[in-house]
């Protein structure tokens, strides 16, 4: 089994009531992972932010 078959069978099992929602990371802007996420049918998006500080480098 795929880890992220295992992860969706582990989180869907009746033993993890306590968890209401799953993270699943963004989608790096690749179509069919996209389309995979959009499957599961989500509530909802977090907007992302990127802050940059100036005067401050990797």
């Amino acid at each position: 089994m795929r880890h992220n078959m295992f992860l969706n069978y582990v989180v869907s099992d009746k033993s993890c009531k306590e968890i209401t929602f799953v993270n699943r990371e963004q989608d790096l802007d690749e179509e069919g992972l996209r389309e995979a996420k959009l499957s599961y049918h989500p509530v909802g998006f977090l907007k992302k932010y990127r802050v940059m500080i100036q005067g401050f480098e990797k």
